[in-house]
């Protein structure tokens, strides 16, 4: 009998610790933009954007977007031109949807930028989380396939976002 008192006992234990762990997950603040940088390095003094906003259920991220000069690099361009604005290099990837712990992912999400008849296909894997209810961080990882340029990549970049 008090064997099964103790048992019951740890029983309680193990489940109020689980209880108060996913209380302690970090949740994204609903219907908040978020917005940071890449790690990808800095060019024309310019850093590379990410940026999303979660959604009213907070559920989702909306509207996931980054930017990459890709990973083969770009040159000739003039002083104070910010090349991660342009449209080839901002890469949308749409929904993505959020854990109960607040992480994040998305798999092998392909891009495709068309310009003076060369095709340029990005294919993205995002891997985050939310550290506060106002800060996320993460990694994405992208390879890119030209068809003029051919293959390159993967390249990894890490981001964080926060609050706008």
């Amino acid at each position: 009998m008090r064997i099964r008192k103790v048992l019951a006992g740890f029983a309680a234990l193990a489940l109020a610790l689980t209880v108060v762990a996913s209380a302690l997950a970090a949740h994204p603040k609903a219907g908040k933009k978020y917005a940071g940088l890449t790690s990808a390095p800095r060019f024309n003094g310019f850093g590379a954007p990410v940026t999303f906003k979660v959604s009213s259920s907070g559920k989702t991220l909306v509207g996931f977007t980054y930017s990459t000069l890709g990973c083969g690099g770009v040159g000739g361009v003039p002083p104070g031109v910010d090349l991660y604005t342009k449209k080839f290099a901002i890469q949308k990837l749409g929904t993505i949807a959020v854990t109960s712990k607040g992480a994040f992912s998305a798999k092998n999400v392909k891009t495709t930028f068309k310009v003076s008849g060369q095709t340029t296909v990005t294919t993205s894997t995002v891997a985050g989380k939310f550290k506060s209810a106002t800060t996320a961080v993460g990694s994405i990882k992208l390879s890119q396939n030209n068809s003029v340029a051919g293959k390159c990549g993967p390249v990894t970049v890490k981001f964080s976002a926060k609050v706008k």
